[in-house]
């Protein structure tokens, strides 16, 4: 022991700068760490209603366009698609990898919609600074309207992805990138062409060296927005004449980055156009052509828009926010505005004429158009709360200790307000995105079909058909097409019970939701003499199994809508046969026994009339001479009669 050497410890002396440097470091690092936490937030805000509830429609049909693609058809000349591929191929993808199902379905535009916090976020920082860039990424992560509909299979949150992307890399200058993002957001819908301007745009401002000596909103005094309209349309129109002459290298990266991706795209629908519609044509025919309305119809179009746009903030207090933002720098400011501000007019003038063209346009109003508006509203959020909370308000301003806190107070609130509705979105208890409800109970029906209907049964929908065909789809990976059940649509009681009287020999079902309800088809059934029972009750779903009589065995029967019927008796004289009226089956069996009407007038006067000695005769014996078909003893009629 007295030989061993033990290390010797020395005290370390804690002073000031210590603690501030171990401060600093713990600051740094919980900096670092704000944005993954906010990215992972809002992807368990977006996970919650991963598999809630059914497809709606849409979801179902580009479901069904997705699974074709990738099983069957790749090149869509038996199913048109009316939109792009892109999307399409990704949902399928997801298919193959996850197996077709809701959630597998789901997923692309969760991660789509996580993926843009992220993008939206460094968007901020780069035309900012970091705080502004988590204020912009806590905004979008609680945005209730992003929420609603990451949980879809819509094409709209993937679309919003590529148009921040598309944003992301012209505000860094990169050209080819935003090319290519550029023509992944119109290959997935063709609402993607609203990102052309204001990619364009913001890719001529930042390659402009106006843009960084002379900023279009670097002036003293601003007096009102007319000025500001006047000074960013001068400073515009000499910018793009700059790009004109001396940018020819950006302007040349862009399209280059976007016929890259474009073109095989354009290639894959042209050699398509011999056989299939192009799914730009499809689109024009399926919704309304896109023309300017008159007047009087934009008022209460705006009111329309206004009612679903309240959804992207959820609170008063967050609209009253951004209203503070758009005043601070349209109006209330008078003094330079830094020269790094200069995209908030952009993002702005493009938002408002987005929405212009919505109200004066004949644009289908629904509400899964403005989503992106979001990524917007989230860097106006960010650029308000940075420069009403920041330290360059108070050096440049001027401002007090007490207005810097109660800007600060006044971020923080607003970003408070945020998280009620977002929370609300999560539940799916917003009237906007994902189906809240209505088609609660498909599942369970369509479970039963699988588990308990034969192979070959008929089941008949009136509203839930592009549901159906994907659960079938997806749940027969032997049948590629379908299973081999016949789903079949009708549009009313009529056609129902008339197709069902017609199918006889198959086992029929019927689902019918609670909100849409089929009129007298009770009465119509019964009218054909057919019945029917529950089998199933489930949510706002019933299922019914259409049971028809069951055919009546004897010697002579007629087929009367594919069932065979009795026949009375034949008397030994047919006086009262022929003198009353005769069903037109009957007369067409006794002429072809007889023999009699074979031939167009045959045993008729010139009045056209058969005598009465022409009508009377005997029948012959079952198997007498003649036609065996006939002369059998019984009437094999054609299925179609």
């Amino acid at each position: 022991m007295a030989g061993r050497i033990y290390p010797r410890y020395f005290p370390v002396p804690i002073t000031p700068s210590t603690c501030a440097g171990a401060q600093a470091f713990l600051l740094a690092a919980a900096k670092r760490l704000v944005l993954p936490v906010l990215c992972l937030g809002g992807f368990a805000l977006r996970l919650h209603l991963l598999s809630a509830w059914p497809f709606r429609e849409d979801e179902a049909m580009y479901s069904v366009w997705a699974l074709h693609l990738w099983r069957i058809d790749p090149w869509a000349l038996t199913v048109w698609p009316d939109k792009p591929p892109l999307f399409l191929w990704l949902l399928g993808a997801a298919f193959q990898f996850f197996g077709p199902s809701e959630a597998a379905g789901r997923l692309v535009n969760i991660a789509a919609d996580t993926l843009t916090i992220g993008v939206v976020a460094a968007t901020g920082r780069v035309l900012w600074n970091r705080q502004a860039g988590l204020f912009v990424a806590a905004a979008y992560a609680l945005n209730p309207f992003a929420i609603s509909f990451a949980p879809t299979a819509y094409t709209d949150p993937t679309l919003v992805l590529w148009g921040s992307l598309a944003l992301y890399a012209g505000v860094t200058r990169r050209a080819f990138s935003a090319g290519l993002c550029l023509a992944a957001a119109i290959a997935t819908k063709q609402q993607g062409l609203f990102y052309v301007p204001l990619v364009v745009g913001m890719i001529l401002i930042t390659h402009s060296p106006f843009a960084v000596r002379h900023s279009p909103f670097a002036i003293h005094q601003v007096a009102g927005v007319a000025r500001i309209v006047s000074r960013f349309t001068f400073h515009a129109i000499r910018n793009t004449q700059y790009a004109i002459r001396n940018l020819q290298s950006p302007i040349s990266n862009l399209l280059f980055g976007f016929a890259l991706l474009f073109l095989p795209i354009l290639l894959w629908d042209a050699a398509r156009w011999s056989v299939a519609p192009s799914p730009w044509n499809l689109s024009v025919r399926n919704y309304a052509p896109l023309v300017l309305l008159p007047p009087g119809e934009w008022a209460a179009r705006a009111l329309q828009w206004g009612r679903l746009s309240w959804f992207l903030a959820g609170s008063w207090v967050v609209i009253g926010y951004w209203i503070l933002g758009i005043g601070y720098w349209g109006v209330a400011s008078r003094r330079q505005i830094p020269n790094i501000q200069y995209p908030i007019p952009i993002l702005f003038f493009w938002s408002f004429g987005f929405v212009s063209l919505h109200i004066v346009s004949s644009v289908q109003i629904w509400d899964r158009y403005l989503l992106p508006l979001a990524p917007f509203l989230a860097l106006l959020f960010g650029w308000t709360t940075q420069h009403l909370t920041g330290a360059q308000t108070e050096r440049k301003r001027g401002a007090s200790g007490l207005f810097l806190r109660t800007c600060q107070v006044l971020g923080v609130t607003a970003l408070l307000f945020l998280l009620p509705p977002a929370l609300t979105a999560a539940k799916g208890g917003l009237p906007v995105g994902a189906d809240h409800g209505d088609y609660a109970g498909l599942s369970e029906s369509i479970a039963w079909l699988q588990a308990n209907a034969p192979a070959d049964a008929v089941v008949y929908h009136r509203d839930v058909g592009w549901q159906l065909r994907f659960a079938f789809f997806a749940g027969s990976p032997a049948q590629p097409d379908a299973s081999d059940f016949d789903l079949r649509w009708f549009p009313n009681a009529v056609y129902l019970a008339d197709n069902a009287a017609k199918t006889a020999e198959r086992r029929k079902f019927l689902i019918e939701p609670t909100w849409a309800v089929v009129d007298s088809a009770v009465q119509r059934l019964q009218q054909r003499e057919i019945g029917w029972q529950i089998r199933l009750r489930a949510a706002n779903f019933t299922l019914y199994e259409l049971i028809s009589p069951p055919a009546q065995s004897c010697d002579w029967c007629v087929c009367v809508d594919r069932r065979k019927r009795p026949v009375w008796s034949w008397p030994r004289s047919l006086h009262s046969f022929v003198d009353r009226a005769t069903p037109p089956v009957l007369r067409l069996d006794y002429l072809m026994h007889t023999g009699r009407g074979l031939r167009a007038g045959a045993g008729r006067d010139r009045n056209g009339a058969h005598p009465r000695a022409a009508r009377i005769g005997s029948l012959p014996a079952a198997g007498a001479a003649g036609d065996g078909k006939w002369g059998n003893g019984r009437l094999n009629c054609p299925l179609g009669w």
